[in-house]
């Protein structure tokens, strides 16, 4: 199947983390030149319907690493 392309820029929004690996969690996406932005939904750990959800530790206001 051949793939088309229109040239316009991708934006993944309200993107559900549920990954517990940090580093599987957004490579796909930020490796590619057409997607300029993520807008990731439910961003504080452990206040999301999933079990991995969550980018910031409400604890400490720490980062997970795939924040950065």
């Amino acid at each position: 199947m051949d793939r088309i392309h229109t040239g316009l820029p991708v934006y993944i929004s309200e993107y559900d983390v549920n990954l517990g690996d940090d580093s599987e969690q957004f490579p796909a996406f930020l490796e590619t030149d057409h997607i300029p932005g993520i807008t990731s939904r439910g961003w504080i750990t452990g206040s999301t319907w999933v079990t991995y959800g969550g980018l910031v530790n409400l604890s400490d206001g720490s980062f997970r690493p795939a924040m950065t």
